[in-house]
């Protein structure tokens, strides 16, 4: 029996249907059907029972079946092992916002490195706007970065990913504004402090070009990083850009949705250069999160 026959005979079992079987592993029913039959045959064995519809294990039936669970099993850690040992000597660079930054990425990108043991991660942090150059420039791998929505623009990379959209929202200190408080409109900004992270980002200029009215009256002041960009929030006050479940939880901060909504993209930006890259981008897909 070869491993794709025990692959469909164990669907047929988990289905109970050959008909349900034959569609998970596109293939047609008498292919399937064929394949019992000579099995049946070939090890004078009945390994299955038919009650209606509904195909059920014999006894002898089980005995097999736990024996190909296990078969597949250990088929499928060898498999594993020589995707490893095929990926061993590739080196993944990875690009990542200041906005988003490595602290908030720490845990992440630990269990990224515990997961694929043999694959060297380096890890670049700059302004989104030349992350999206070095993906082009084939200088970076993968790449998350921070941007504003737009409904005008689009993907000219067919690689793009949204991992995540929020609502972005007004990180203020709390003493300053009354516990009731729940919207900020932008021209109330003006009277705090707005903090940025980094210097002529991308993301500053849509956010001001957005409400370009009152641009020339901000007074930002610039961070390189959230903790120092906290720090100051938390000792001056003032008031800083977050995603709204993006946002620390501290006592200290209250959360401002801003009047008219601005909404933040998370996105994930990939080349396939090396073999190494499609199980890491489907690792981050179905297993991304942030933590601050």
């Amino acid at each position: 029996m070869t491993i794709t026959q025990m692959k469909y005979f164990i669907s047929v079992v988990k289905h109970k249907s050959i008909s349900k079987a034959a569609k998970e592993n596109f293939v047609s029913v008498t292919a399937i059907s064929l394949l019992l039959t000579e099995l049946e045959n070939n090890h004078k064995i009945k390994f299955f029972k038919k009650e209606g519809n509904t195909f059920l294990l014999t006894d002898d039936g089980k005995v097999i079946y736990e024996k190909l669970l296990k078969i597949i099993e250990e088929y499928n850690e060898f498999e594993n092992i020589i995707t490893h040992l095929q990926t061993k000597k590739h080196t993944i660079n990875i690009g990542i916002s200041y906005y988003l930054n490595h602290h908030t990425f720490q845990n992440f990108l630990s269990d990224l490195i515990k997961k694929f043991p043999h694959i060297e991660f380096n890890v670049y942090e700059m302004h989104s706007s030349t992350i999206c150059e070095k993906i082009q420039e084939r200088n970076i791998d993968i790449a998350f970065y921070f941007d504003i929505k737009d409904i005008n623009s689009y993907e000219e990379n067919s690689n793009f990913l949204l991992l995540k959209e929020d609502e972005i929202g007004c990180l203020v200190k709390r003493s300053h504004f009354s516990s009731n408080k729940k919207q900020i409109k932008f021209e109330d900004m003006l009277e705090l402090p707005l903090l940025f992270l980094k210097k002529k980002t991308e993301r500053i200029g849509k956010f001001k070009k957005g409400f370009s009215s009152i641009e020339k009256k901000l007074k930002p002041k610039y961070y390189p990083t959230q903790l120092n960009l906290l720090a100051e929030l938390a000792t001056n006050g003032g008031g800083a850009l977050f995603l709204k479940n993006f946002s620390p939880q501290d006592e200290q901060f209250t959360f401002l949705e801003i009047e008219p909504k601005l909404i933040g993209q998370i996105k994930l930006n990939f080349i396939e250069n090396n073999k190494a890259i499609q199980p890491v981008v489907n690792y981050i897909k179905g297993n991304f999160k942030l933590q601050f």
